[in-house]
C-alpha cells in the first residue's frame, strides 16, 4: 500500500502554511485503499519528524484543538495510537 498523497505534496504544504495552520487529518476508513490507518499515521509522524515538538504537537493535535475549540489534546505528537473506534 502507498500513502494517499505523495509525500513531496504533503511536506509542501506544511513547509507553505506552517505547522500553526497545518493539521493531521484523514478519510479512513475511506483511505485503506491507499494505505492502512497505522501508515496514515506513521506518515503523518515521519512528516513532521523534523519539527520542534510543539510544532509537532501542533500537527498532530494543537491545531485541530484549537480551531475546532476543544481544548488541549492529551496526547498531541504521541503518535495516536490504534484505529478509532
Amino acid at each position: 500500500m502507498r500513502p494517499c498523497v505523495p509525500a513531496p505534496l504533503r511536506r509542501d504544504r506544511l513547509d507553505a502554511f506552517g505547522p500553526q495552520r497545518v493539521l493531521f487529518g484523514s478519510d479512513w476508513p475511506v483511505c485503506p485503499t491507499a494505505a492502512s490507518y497505522e501508515q496514515v499515521v506513521r506518515t503523518a509522524e515521519e512528516l513532521t519528524d523534523g519539527l520542534a515538538p510543539d510544532e509537532r504537537a501542533q500537527v498532530l493535535g494543537g491545531t485541530a484543538a484549537r480551531v475546532h475549540g476543544l481544548g488541549t489534546p492529551k496526547a498531541a505528537g504521541a503518535g495516536g495510537g490504534g484505529e478509532p473506534a
